[in-house]
C-alpha cells in the first residue's frame, strides 16, 4: 500500500494539511521511530544468532549436524533480509511524513494567496505528491516552489527448496567443515565469516 493512502487513513476526516496538526504529525513519527529501533535491535540479534549457530557448526564434528547448522543460518538469514525490507519500508514512511512538515513549515512564509492555493489541495494530492518527491530523499526548496507552480498552472499534482536452494547450504556447511580451528577460536571465525556467508546467501536472492 503507498504511504500517501496509509496517510489519509490514518488521518480520515482531514480533508487538508491546513486541518492537521504539528502535535498529530509528531506523534505518528515518533511511533515510526520507535517502530525503525525495534527493527534494528532485532537485526542485530539476528545477525548475533547466525554468528552463534555457524560456531556451533564449526565447533561439532558430526556432518548431519553441521548441516542442520548451515540451515539454521539461512533461516535466521531470511529473517534478516524480512526486517531490511521492513526497515526500508519505515525509512520511506519517515521521509513522507518529513515531508508533509515541510510543507507545513514552509507554508508558513507563502503569501496569503499561494498558501490559499495550496490549502486547496486535499490531503490526498498533497501527500501522494510528497511521497512521489521523496523517493530518493528529503523534500528539497526547488521541489516545493514546482508544487506551488502546478497549482497555479493548473497542471496537477499527481503524474499517472530446489536444487539451487541447497546449493547455499552446503556452501555454509564447506566453510565450516574447513575452517582453521587449530589457530582460531569458532566464535572469531564466525565473525570473520559472516561477510562470506551473507554473499552466499544473497547469491539467488
Amino acid at each position: 500500500m503507498p504511504v500517501w493512502t496509509e496517510v489519509v487513513d490514518r488521518f480520515r476526516g482531514k480533508r487538508s494539511l491546513q486541518r492537521l496538526t504539528m502535535e498529530e504529525l509528531d506523534r505518528e513519527k515518533i511511533k515510526l521511530d520507535l517502530q525503525e529501533r525495534k527493527q534494528i535491535q532485532q537485526t542485530h540479534q539476528l545477525e548475533r544468532e547466525k554468528e552463534k549457530f555457524f560456531a556451533q557448526g564449526i565447533r561439532d564434528s558430526s556432518s548431519q549436524m553441521k548441516l542442520y547448522y548451515a540451515r539454521k543460518v539461512k533461516e535466521l538469514d531470511s529473517g534478516v533480509r524480512l526486517n531490511d525490507r521492513v526497515l526500508k519500508a519505515l525509512s520511506h514512511k519517515i521521509r513522507v511524513y518529513n515531508g508533509i512538515v515541510s510543507v507545513k513549515k514552509w507554508m508558513q512564509v507563502l503569501s496569503e494567496d499561494k498558501k490559499s492555493l495550496i490549502n486547496k489541495l486535499s490531503l490526498a494530492e498533497l501527500t501522494r505528491w510528497i511521497e512521489g518527491n521523496t523517493v530518493e530523499g528529503e523534500l528539497r526548496q526547488q521541489q516545493l516552489d514546482g508544487l506551488v507552480s502546478a497549482v497555479e498552472s493548473g497542471t496537477g499534482v499527481i503524474a499517472d527448496v530446489d536444487a539451487n536452494e541447497e546449493a547455499d547450504v552446503q556452501k555454509i556447511f564447506d566453510l565450516m567443515n574447513n575452517a582453521p580451528t587449530d589457530i582460531k577460536a569458532p566464535e572469531d571465525i564466525a565473525k570473520e565469516s559472516m561477510s562470506e556467508v551473507n554473499t552466499i546467501l544473497r547469491e539467488r536472492a
